[in-house]
Parts: C-alpha cells; structure tokens; sequence
C-alpha cells in the first residue's frame, strides 16, 4: 500500500500501523528476549540513534491508548540533549514503551509523563534519565520488588481491576541491568509512581545524511511460476500483489495437502510455503514433498514462512527440508533477495 498513491491522512494512517506493527512484534520479543536473557545469550546492539525521535515514536503510538482513558499523556525533553548518541534503539523503545504503556493502564484519571534529561557528562559521554511518572494507583513499599517478577501484580484486588504486568516490568528491570543501566521506582499508595531508567550513552559527534525515504525498486523476473501455499485470506492478498508486482506468475492454495496435488500437476520455479495450515501442515508437506510424493519434484526450492523467530523454530522448518525461512513480518527487500537465490536456480 505504501507503494501506491496515497493522501497525507493515510500515510499518516500506514505510519501508525507500522509503529503498531513493530510495537506486536516488541511483545513476541518480549517472550524471547527473557529466555535469552535468563540462558545468558542476549545482545546488545548499539549503533547512532536519535533519542528524540524513539520518543516521539513512543508517545505517538500510546498517545490512543491515554486519550480512551481521557488522560494527559505529556513529554518532556532536555534542550542539551544531542542530535545521536550511540544506543540499541530497540531496546531502548521497549524499555519506553513498556514503563509508558504499564503507567496507563494503571493511571485512571490525570496525567502521564515522559522526562527525558541529562544528568552528567563525562568526555564525550552522556548520563541520560528517563522518567516515567503518572497519577495512577501506586504501590505499596512492600510490594515494589514485587511487580517485577514475571506475570505478578502487586495485590489481587489490582488485577481484577487492572489486568496483570504480563513480562514487561521484568523485562524492563533486566534489559536495565544488561545495558549497563539502573532502574529506580518511587511510588506512594494512591498517589501515583515514578520508574526512571538511566543509563550512559556515548555521543555521535559527526552529523548523520538525512536520508531520504524512497520507493524501492525492486527487479522484476522473468518466466517465474511460483506456487504459495498459505491459508491466511490478508497474507494470501498481500503475498500475491507483491509477486504479480514482480512479475511473477503465482498460484495459490490453502493447505499442504493441496500443495503437493498442485504440484504433481504443475511446474513451479519455489514454493513459499506457511508453517501452520489445515488439513496437512507446511512442515509435513515438506517432508512428504522430499520423499517423493510429487514425483520428480523432490528438489524443488521451498521458502517457508513462519511467525516463529526462534532459532529452534527455524531448525525444525530446515530439518523438515525447508531451503530458507523467511520471519513474519519480512522485508519486501528480503523476499525479492530470496527468490532471486532460489527461483533462478536450477533443480
């Protein structure tokens, strides 16, 4: 849809539905991240990142969120603070969103507000404290380490009314403490709380290009037949308007079992095919496919795709037979790279 042309309102529109989108995927991660952390294996990746502008993401995203409760959902940010510094702008909008999402959902009447400031500075480094505070319900002394732990709430009578943290305070506590930085609660029963994250950051001194956003151009193909098998009516849409975009001839069927019959009748260059269907999944029909059930085609380059990121998920789909798996959501850049790999290959 970005491709096409649209008024300012609706990129405005495909705009918040692409916070939205990655905000979805900031939950999954959420469950991974804990299990990588907890075995020890999770990364930081920092690189320029302008902190004014995760901000601004954030509060634009949450912002819908605050005015259903008819809340004041405010920023504050230092004047110093520098264009770049260097940071894991993930990581850090997940801490953000995380501390502003939870300080909504128990705040219900008044405001909540992001402070953003600079503490000290040493050399070329930067102490910057993040503070979230809101007129919410509060927490009781004795129940602060508390929240902390996984899917826990303060008392029961607040989850009936509230709903509970799920993982996103004890993943905020430990990406804190893996990036080297300290977490701080202050709060009063009633009264409202305040959660400040600070951490130091490095100063990108040269300015970055400002890069233009650009349509990209992707190359189209030449005599491609590709056979989808996906059962999701908007992936199915989605897939198929991108592939005759490229050129590409697709067809299209709802489950493996009609993915091998289509195939015995059929030549086809790839099949991309989703993990989870009816009637005969896509890790199943993978397997069925090597042993010769579509007789002939035992070889034939298959790209899975799946919602799935762990690194064991992607095994199993490779195991099964599977040449590639492509994580929901892709990249437009990413599919076009993978069929050009694979598609053009000869089987």
């Amino acid at each position: 849809m970005e491709r096409t042309n649209l008024t300012e309102e609706q990129r405005e529109m495909i705009s918040l539905l692409e916070i939205s989108s990655s905000s979805l995927l900031g939950v999954i991660n959420d469950i991974l991240d804990l299990s990588k952390i907890e075995a020890g294996k999770f990364k930081i990746n920092r690189t320029p990142t302008d902190i004014i502008n995760v901000c601004n993401s954030v509060i634009n995203l949450l912002r819908i969120r605050a005015k259903e409760k008819k809340l004041s959902l405010e920023m504050e940010l230092d004047p110093e603070l520098p264009a770049h510094v260097l940071a894991d702008s993930l990581r850090l909008n997940q801490i953000l969103m995380n501390l502003i999402g939870n300080a909504i959902k128990f705040t219900s009447q008044g405001s909540v507000t992001l402070r953003v400031e600079i503490l000290n500075s040493k050399g070329n480094n930067i102490q910057v404290k993040f503070s979230v505070i809101d007129t919410g319900i509060g927490i009781a002394s004795e129940n602060i380490e508390k929240i902390f732990e996984t899917f826990e709430q303060a008392d029961e009578q607040t989850t009936v009314k509230f709903g509970g943290t799920g993982l996103g305070l004890s993943i905020v506590k430990n990406l804190a403490k893996l990036k080297g930085g300290h977490l701080e609660v202050f709060s009063e029963e009633n009264r409202g709380s305040t959660f400040c994250f600070t951490n130091w950051y490095e100063i990108v001194k040269e300015a970055l290009p400002i890069q233009k956003v650009a349509k990209e151009n992707f190359t189209p193909f030449n005599n491609v037949k590709i056979l989808v098998a996906e059962d999701n009516p908007i992936n199915k849409f989605l897939i198929v308007k991108i592939l005759k975009d490229w050129m590409i001839d697709a067809d299209v069927v709802e489950n493996g079992k009609d993915a091998i019959n289509k195939l015995r009748e059929n030549h086809y260059d790839l099949i991309l095919m989703d993990t989870f269907m009816p009637v005969l999944n896509g890790l199943d029909a993978i397997r069925m496919i090597r042993e010769g059930y579509a007789k002939g085609k035992e070889n034939i380059p298959i790209i899975t795709f799946s919602a799935a990121v762990m690194e064991t998920d992607t095994k199993t789909a490779m195991d099964a037979g599977a040449n590639d798996v492509i994580s929901k959501p892709f990249e437009l850049a990413t599919l076009h790279e993978k069929i050009t790999k694979y598609a053009t290959a000869t089987y």
